[in-house]
């Protein structure tokens, strides 16, 4: 059976590609603001990201805190001194 020549819209594609589809979980991890730009290192001494500054805890904490927290904490970040190795080696 021939499938009728016509354009598919992107809506469509969304809602039936299993590829291009978000699971909720991913949607709600999509939703949490963060300051994480995906340049996961972590200074050995600081134990802080040097890319977003974050401590361990506090990455490993973030989707359970509240906005609330998690707005603070990115508001305090500004204020905190750079980690010790800010320069990431190769």
């Amino acid at each position: 059976m021939a499938v009728p020549d016509r354009e598919l819209s992107h809506d469509c594609v969304v809602r039936h590609c299993t590829y291009l589809r978000r699971t909720e979980s991913q949607q709600a991890m999509a939703d949490i603001e963060s300051p994480c730009n995906k340049v996961c290192v972590v200074d050995p001494l600081s134990a802080r990201c040097i890319s977003c500054g974050r401590t361990l805890a506090e990455i490993a904490s973030w989707t359970t805190f509240t906005p609330e927290e998690r707005r603070r904490i990115m508001a305090e970040l500004a204020t905190r001194p750079p980690p010790r190795n800010n320069r990431i080696m190769t």
